[in-house]
């Protein structure tokens, strides 16, 4: 089940003027995940599922890129998880 905070009604809670973050950032709602996820877990389903539904050869990747919003996410450490998919050549 999808999890995720309406913007307008983020917008009231806030208490900051309607459409800030509707019109201002474009966005309806904002998703969270539960407490057994973190971004690793969320990034692997997401690779893994991108690379299933096109049939792309793990071997095709030449390259990783990972960018994340926060030093929170560590976006270095993101991607070393993500290349220990089973897909992924090893070096």
């Amino acid at each position: 089940q999808p999890q995720y905070v309406d913007q307008t009604e983020l917008e009231k809670f806030n208490k900051v003027e309607a459409g800030r973050y509707t019109v201002g950032l474009g966005q309806t709602q904002m998703g969270f995940c539960s407490v057994q996820e973190d971004v690793n877990s969320l990034c692997l389903t997401v690779v893994q599922q991108l690379m299933e539904r096109t049939q792309l050869p793990w071997d095709s990747v030449g390259r990783l890129e990972v960018g994340t919003e926060t030093i929170i996410d560590k976006s270095k450490a993101v991607k070393t998880v993500l290349r220990s998919l089973p897909g992924f050549r090893q070096h």
